[in-house]
């Protein structure tokens, strides 16, 4: 299924004839570079995620649990109330910004999200969660980002776990 999603927004690769992948085969993001905050909330925001933790579809301001005001991606300040989307938002645009293959990659497990045996419930709102991650992986312009997608798309990507 990550491979039908990668081939999509890429777009111009057209049908790579890559076979779909399994839950076992999906890949597992894990933070490389530690001084990277973005990737270290992203990471932070799929644990929580995956634990059933995060309320996705919850309008409550979650400011004192936030990833993105904990990873300094949003001060306390900014107007306005943070969700769990929200965060999830910023995080994704964070990450996007880096334009390299390990924010493809990261990017890319984002988008797989509820694609696998997993058990998600409505509050989770995994096809929103998707969603999200795949208008930032539209926005990657940089020659290393589209290789990893590409190599993703071909069903390169090995499980990490």
């Amino acid at each position: 299924m990550l491979t039908l999603i990668l081939t999509a927004a890429l777009g111009a690769l057209g049908a790579l004839g890559a076979p779909t992948e399994t839950a076992a085969t999906a890949p597992v993001f894990t933070c490389q570079n530690p001084d990277n905050k973005a990737l270290k909330a992203l990471h932070a925001w799929l644990k929580l995620y995956r634990k059933g933790r995060i309320d996705y579809r919850s309008d409550e301001d979650n400011t004192k649990h936030s990833i993105a005001v904990k990873y300094k991606l949003r001060s306390k300040g900014d107007l306005g109330n943070s969700t769990w989307a929200g965060d999830l938002r910023l995080i994704l645009e964070a990450v996007a910004r880096r334009n390299d293959a390990e924010a493809a990659r990261a990017l890319g497990e984002v988008a797989a999200v509820g694609l696998d045996d997993g058990k998600y419930t409505y509050a989770m709102a995994p096809y929103s969660v998707r969603s999200a991650a795949l208008e930032q992986v539209a926005k990657l312009t940089g020659h290393d980002a589209k290789a990893a997608l590409a190599a993703g798309a071909r069903g390169e990507w090995k499980a990490r776990r």
